[in-house]
């Protein structure tokens, strides 16, 4: 290796120039490029034959058996980082072969054809879902932390509370059924989310969960304050009853 003298002013933007960080977004902008010129040209031999023309220079043989690491082990400098430097230049070289026709086959990287069709179907559920969005309008209504605010008016008795719960959770089915979307063969592995309707699940998280819960609350709170009225007419009846027999 050559010696260089550096100052530790020098080290220092050498190793943010080549960091982990920069490959990753210089990476990044490249793949954005590959991928639009993909869905642009929908033709893997044009773009083969752009990375070849453009990156075969920059291709060359990977040795795995390199004496580099242990030279840069010996020397015990920036260890760290020059090893991931190191690792990092020889996957973007192996990345290049491999697209440049440099390699036969790769373990790592998939043909270009796929990775074409893996972009063509990313494509399609981005726009699926985009025009899902479109059609779909969020419906205050079922936002239970808002249904929560409602029945924080201390103006409503236990028993109007549960008759506010109750039609809001009827409402939200009835939506459901008019213009939630029914994905009759969602699986997932979550239970507590496994709602089958698409909008619900995606926008109104939990919410008739939440809604039979919050029935239960006022109807245990109604219920308790039925039995303390109770209470307290049979108070009032024996007071009444030792009053009259004294006379």
């Amino acid at each position: 290796m050559q010696e260089i003298d550096l100052t530790p002013t020098e080290v220092h933007e050498l190793k943010e120039q080549f960091s982990t960080e920069q490959f990753e977004k210089m990476y990044g902008n490249f793949e954005n490029e590959l991928r639009s010129n993909l869905l642009k040209f929908d033709d893997k031999n044009f773009i083969k034959a752009y990375l070849k023309n453009v990156f075969d220079e920059a291709c060359r043989y990977v040795d795995k058996q390199s004496h580099v690491p242990g030279a840069i082990i010996d020397r015990d400098f920036e260890i760290e980082f020059l090893l991931m430097l190191w690792k990092t230049m020889n996957e973007a070289f192996e990345f290049f072969n491999y697209y440049c026709d440099k390699l036969d086959s790769s373990e790592a990287y998939i043909p270009l054809y796929k990775y074409l069709d893996e972009i063509k179907k990313d494509k399609t559920v981005e726009e699926s879902a985009e025009s899902d969005n479109a059609t779909f309008t969020f419906d205050p209504r079922f936002d239970f932390k808002k249904l929560k605010a409602e029945l924080e008016n201390t103006v409503l008795t236990s028993d109007e509370k549960y008759n506010l719960v109750n039609d809001r959770l009827y409402d939200f089915m009835q939506w459901q059924k008019q213009y939630d979307v029914y994905e009759a063969f969602y699986v997932t592995w979550d239970s507590s989310d496994d709602s089958k309707y698409k909008y619900s699940r995606e926008h109104y998280p939990h919410f008739e969960k939440l809604c039979k819960l919050e029935l239960e609350r006022w109807k245990n709170i109604s219920q308790g304050a039925q039995k303390n009225d109770t209470k307290k007419v049979g108070k009032k009846q024996q007071v009444t009853f030792k009053i009259a027999s004294k006379r």
